[in-house]
């Protein structure tokens, strides 16, 4: 029996050992699950960070959009004032054409008057020395007319 108890003790020494190899084991393994639970929660802070930067991001493209479209409205609106600039702009070249043309048949019209004044002006010193020579043939008509008076009075003087 001694035999026995000495194989039952070496026995239980073996299960002693083994179990301790186990606790050792257990232990480890407790501690990897520990430091697995250390990195579930690390990486479910993550997430939450990850998550509110997302919803932080959708607001910043929420916002960007709504300048964009802002933006888009202010082009939209400049685009409609050039094309009325352009519009105008056409407008005041075509009044400034028109204006030409009525300037130059306005020069046409006053180099025709001018001809005009000239043809005026000539009639007129024309018109001065036929005055003249009508002017001179009276004094001389009147001079005759005196001629003619007074040898009528001188001859009627005579004969009386």
């Amino acid at each position: 029996m001694s035999c026995s108890v000495g194989n039952m003790s070496n026995s239980v020494r073996d299960m002693s050992s083994s179990v301790r190899d186990m606790s050792g084991s257990v232990r480890d393994m407790s501690c990897s699950v520990r430091d697995m639970s250390g990195s579930v929660r690390d990486m479910s802070c993550s997430v939450r960070n990850m998550s509110g930067s997302v919803r932080d991001m959708s607001g910043s493209i929420r916002g960007m959009s709504g300048s964009v479209r802002d933006v888009s409205d202010s082009v939209r609106d400049m685009s409609c004032s050039v094309r009325d600039m352009s519009c105008s702009v056409r407008d005041m070249s075509q009044s400034v054409r028109d204006m030409s043309c009525s300037v130059r048949d306005m020069s046409v019209s006053v180099r025709d008057m001018s001809g005009s004044v000239r043809d005026i002006s000539s009639s007129v010193r024309d018109m001065s020395g036929s005055v003249r020579d009508m002017s001179g043939s009276v004094r001389d008509m009147l001079v005759s007319v005196r001629d003619v008076r007074d040898t009528s009075h001188s001859g009627m003087s005579d004969s009386t």
